[in-house]
């Protein structure tokens, strides 16, 4: 893993005989050295369960250890008449340098960490739990997993092998090409509403162009269009904004062109 590659997380909570508004509030303390956005929990419900599922894009900020942290949740056991708690293992990663001129390709889910389901009692009457433990109704849970999907750069003699490696697994569209100019993938990244492409085709320009002088205001846009996506807060997103930072992408684009053609022109030899 490396500077400024988002990492996915998801986590699955399943309740048996339960409403919706008796699910359990899940929260995470991440160290600062990452920026945590959080989506929406998505509610559902198969045959007597009602799942929720959360999902965490989670970006590292700087090198070294970074630990994600274990989550427990409580839960009483009728069967047994005892409390019983079920526990999803943290994740310790070594987070390296970013690189200004690698690529990267998403990760499948499932090959970055092994899903881990806990152990499901029999169905029974569930008593109301003091001690701060939620006062389910009827049912029981299994936390199902938690996965992480990782995004990581590759230098450019190990692309074309990961690309065929992965092709089956990642969806084209979330792929970011080899070959691809940072600048042209933050403009293709806005028009086809992809958040997190955009995110990380701008982690990439910054590192090339770290002085320039539109950095602060491409680099305030984009992470306005990431808080809409995926903060706690989560808003509408604005279509202003969104314009705008389009518009400055293709006014930077022009510029480039222009100023390579002008070199272009100074070199050829003169024809007397």
């Amino acid at each position: 893993m490396k500077v400024g590659e988002p990492i996915t997380r998801i986590l699955t909570l399943r309740i048996k005989n339960a409403e919706q508004s008796s699910m359990p509030n899940i929260t995470l303390t991440y160290p600062s050295s990452v920026r945590v956005y959080d989506e929406k929990p998505e509610y559902g419900s198969v045959d007597d369960y009602t799942t929720m599922t959360l999902k965490q894009v989670i970006i590292p900020r700087a090198e070294g250890k970074l630990t994600l942290p274990a989550l427990s949740i409580n839960w009483w056991n009728t069967n047994t008449a005892k409390q019983q708690t079920t526990k999803v293992d943290g994740l310790t990663l070594d987070i390296q340098p970013g690189e200004a001129n690698a690529s990267l390709v998403v990760a499948p889910q499932t090959q970055a960490t092994p899903a881990i389901t806990a152990p499901v009692a029999p169905a029974a009457e569930v008593a109301p739990v003091s001690h701060g433990i939620w006062p389910w109704i009827s049912g029981i849970f299994a936390l199902l997993a938690a996965s992480f999907a990782a995004l990581w750069w590759r230098e450019r003699t190990q692309r074309i092998a990961l690309t065929h490696a992965l092709a089956q697994h990642a969806t084209p569209t979330m792929r970011v090409l080899p070959d691809t100019d940072p600048l042209q993938g933050m403009i293709n990244a806005v028009e086809n509403d992809q958040a997190i492409l955009l995110q990380t085709y701008f982690q990439q320009w910054i590192k090339q162009n770290p002085s320039h002088p539109d950095s602060e205001n491409i680099r305030t846009l984009v992470e306005n269009q990431m808080k809409a996506r995926y903060s706690s807060d989560k808003k509408t997103i604005n279509k202003e904004e969104l314009n705008a930072l389009k518009t400055c992408l293709q006014s930077l684009k022009k510029r480039d062109l222009n100023t390579d053609n002008k070199q272009k022109s100074a070199l050829e030899p003169m024809i007397p």
